[in-house]
């Protein structure tokens, strides 16, 4: 039926009488080809060519990679790759690990920048000032591009930054335990409740009223949304601006803002004292006016 004269030497799909299609000419299936699908080549390597995934068939397989797209491979080697669903724990290690560490050390340097470059330059906010509902809608950081930046390549150094601020937890502690929650999925549950409890705590700073509950699914849902909400009021509650890279404005806070205004009414609108035994709360009388101590005021109402 067409065989060669030396059959011995003729592969196993040959032998069946299987044959190649190119276009309108037909030939036999040489040494060593395989079956692409449709159609054949030499290895599995060579299935594709430049059509991606969708000509990697019949007896090879696509599997992804973290270098590139994809490769394909014969159906054979599958079971000696590491299968990161299906597979025990030493495979799901084997496929997580590189990616796993490769983050850890980039976000680690950008950490370390981070902090030394913003985070020790903004003063901690040691009690809340103000008490109420929150003004931030959950998409506001979406107006503010830096910290949408900021929140979608570096979340755990964000949330660090947040409670570091806030003086509910330091920088570092918050930080790893920011970016294991995050990138190991297994233990995601645990971190939604981890980042619901601490969430409210810094909210509690801020004199904010809100839900556990109710921030418990706003982080189970959009995590990334809840912590740049979080980050503009902390910002703002600090009197700090931050800007890619790594750029922090600080300006008064709105205690600062406060305290400052409460001196200038007393000492505007106050009346002149009688005598010299004449009280004043956060101040003394001079000149027949009330002179205010500035400082008194802002460690009052702001803490420092």
């Amino acid at each position: 039926r067409g065989f060669s004269a030396d059959r011995r030497h003729a592969t196993p799909s040959l032998r069946a009488g299987r044959f190649r299609r190119s276009g309108m000419a037909t030939g036999y299936i040489p040494w060593g080809d395989v079956n692409c699908g449709a159609h054949y080549a030499r290895s599995c390597v060579e299935c594709p060519g430049q059509n991606g995934h969708l000509w990697c068939n019949g007896e090879c397989i696509w599997v992804a990679n973290f270098l590139s797209a994809g490769e394909c491979v014969h159906q054979s080697l599958v079971s000696r790759l590491p299968d990161p669903i299906h597979g025990d724990v030493a495979s799901r290690l084997t496929w997580y690990s590189p990616s796993l560490m490769t983050t850890a050390i980039i976000m680690f340097i950008f950490a370390l920048v981070y902090k030394r470059q913003v985070v020790d330059k903004i003063d901690k906010i040691s009690k809340p000032f103000f008490s109420g509902d929150r003004d931030l809608g959950l998409f506001a950081c979406f107006r503010h591009i830096s910290t949408c930046l900021y929140v979608g390549f570096c979340m755990p150094v964000v949330i660090a930054k947040n409670y570091h601020v806030a003086d509910v937890m330091n920088f570092w502690p918050a930080c790893c335990l920011s970016f294991i929650f995050a990138h190991h999925s297994p233990l995601y549950p645990c971190g939604v409740c981890f980042r619901a409890w601490m969430a409210k705590r810094v909210q509690e700073t801020l004199g904010h009223q809100v839900n556990f509950c109710w921030l418990l699914l706003i982080n189970a849902f959009c995590m990334p949304c809840d912590v740049g909400r979080e980050s503009i009021e902390v910002d703002e509650a600090a009197g700090a601006e931050i800007t890619c890279c790594c750029r922090v404005t600080i300006r008064p806070s709105i205690c600062e803002t406060v305290a400052e205004a409460i001196v200038e009414a007393i000492t505007d609108k106050g009346e002149a004292a009688h005598d010299d035994d004449t009280h004043v709360v956060g101040g003394k009388s001079e000149g027949g006016r009330i002179s205010c101590d500035a400082s008194w005021h802002k460690k009052r109402f702001c803490g420092h």
